[in-house]
């Protein structure tokens, strides 16, 4: 899957963290990764403080890591991987096993 390069202030990415799709869509992605994108989406729309530290976070890295982008993706997807497993968390159900 091609990744699409940021916005110059860091936000507008479409890809999470190892190439994920950050819309919520899973039309070319399988399995596990289709679980924990969706799972990412819908625990940011139950929870407004976690978007607003995620919006946060990632202007600071665009700020931080203009040109470095392994790094600044290396801290998004550590957040974004406290996320993912809250919200597994909240749901009881193992970050895999998607079947679309």
């Amino acid at each position: 899957m091609r990744r699409l390069s940021r916005t110059r202030s860091g936000v507008g990415s479409r890809y999470l963290s190892g190439g994920l799709y950050a819309s919520g869509g899973c039309r070319r992605t399988r399995g596990a990764d289709c679980r924990q994108i969706i799972r990412f989406r819908d625990y940011l729309r139950a929870h407004a403080d976690v978007v607003a530290a995620y919006a946060e976070l990632k202007l600071r890295l665009a700020q931080q890591f203009a040109t470095d982008f392994p790094a600044y993706h290396a801290v998004k997807d550590t957040f974004i991987k406290q996320v993912v497993h809250a919200a597994f968390a909240d749901v009881q159900e193992p970050p895999y096993g998607c079947n679309p």
